[in-house]
C-alpha cells in the first residue's frame, strides 16, 4: 500500500510540471539548436561583388628609339619637312615614357563551396594610359596612348579567420584580358608650339594572361551587405606585342582593390 502510495505521488509530480519544460530544453539544449546552425552555415552559398582597383604608378624614361611613338610619324608631317626629327639618328633622340594608373572595374560571383573554401569569377574592365615624348633639335612629338580591356578572372578564396562581423581571407588566381579598343593622339611640336596633331587606331591583338594573388578584409555591415578592401599583387606575362604599355614595362605589379559585397 505504501509503494502504491509514493508511485502515485510521484505520477502526481510528473503531472504538475509545465507541458512546455521538455521542448523549453530541447530548443536550447539538443533539439532545435543544431538544425539552426546548420541553417545558418549553409546560408549566404552565392555573393555579387562590385569593386575598383589602381595599380601603383610607373615612370620609365629612356634614350632611343620608342616603337609606340616612332610608328605614327607620317613621312608628310611638317616636323619632317624641316628635316630635324627625321634626319636625326634614332639614338640623337631621346624618349620618356609615362605610365599612369590602371583604372580597373569589377563586377564578380563568389560561390562558397564550404565555409572556409569559395571560387571567384566575373567581368572586369581596364582603362590604361600612356604618354610618350620624343625631342630633338628644337622639335617634339607627343603621343597620347589609351587602352580599353576587358578580361575574365578565375579566383580561389580562402577564410583565414571569422566571425560574424569579419572575414580575413586569401586569394590567388589567373586572369585573361583582351583590347577591345585603342587610340593615340600625336602632337607635333616646333620650339614649344603645336604645328600638327592627329590621331590612329591602336589594338593589341593578342590577349594578356596575368597571375594574382592577394589578402582581403571583409567586414560586414549587414547580413546582406559587406564592405572589402584586397591588397594585392599581379604578374603580367609577355605577350609579345610590339606596343608598350604599364604591363610590359613593369609586369610586377601592386594593387589596391575596394568594394562592396551582397550576400544572396
Amino acid at each position: 500500500m505504501k509503494a502504491n502510495g509514493e508511485d502515485s505521488k510521484k505520477a502526481e509530480q510528473q503531472a504538475a510540471k509545465p507541458e512546455g519544460t521538455k521542448k523549453h530544453y530541447d530548443y536550447y539544449g539538443h533539439s532545435d539548436f543544431p538544425s539552426r546552425r546548420k541553417k545558418s552555415s549553409q546560408s549566404g552559398k552565392i555573393s555579387v561583388g562590385l569593386s575598383a582597383s589602381n595599380a601603383l604608378n610607373s615612370n620609365s624614361s629612356q634614350n632611343g628609339y620608342n616603337s609606340n611613338l616612332h610608328s605614327f610619324l607620317p613621312s608628310d608631317d611638317p616636323i619632317n619637312d624641316s628635316g630635324s626629327l627625321l634626319k636625326s639618328s634614332p639614338e640623337e633622340a631621346e624618349t620618356k615614357m609615362h605610365h599612369r594608373l590602371p583604372v580597373k572595374a569589377a563586377v564578380s560571383v563568389r560561390y562558397a563551396l564550404t565555409d572556409r573554401l569559395s571560387i571567384e569569377s566575373g567581368l572586369t574592365y581596364t582603362y590604361l594610359s600612356s604618354t610618350f615624348s620624343s625631342s630633338t633639335f628644337g622639335s617634339a612629338t607627343e603621343m597620347e596612348q589609351e587602352l580599353h580591356y576587358v578580361g575574365i578572372p578565375v579566383n580561389a578564396i580562402y577564410s583565414v579567420w571569422k566571425n560574424d562581423r569579419f572575414d580575413v581571407y586569401a586569394s590567388a588566381g589567373a586572369a585573361v584580358e583582351k583590347c577591345v579598343e585603342g587610340k593615340a593622339t600625336i602632337d607635333y611640336l616646333e620650339n614649344g608650339k603645336v604645328v600638327s596633331s592627329n590621331s590612329e587606331s591602336v589594338m593589341v591583338d593578342p590577349v594578356q594572361l596575368s597571375v594574382n594573388a592577394a589578402a582581403g578584409v571583409q567586414v560586414n555591415a549587414t547580413d546582406k551587405i559587406s564592405v572589402f578592401v584586397e591588397p594585392g599583387v599581379g604578374y603580367y606575362f609577355d605577350n609579345g606585342s610590339s606596343v608598350e604599355t604599364i604591363y610590359s614595362e613593369k609586369p610586377f605589379n601592386f594593387n589596391v582593390k575596394l568594394g562592396i559585397r551582397i550576400n544572396l
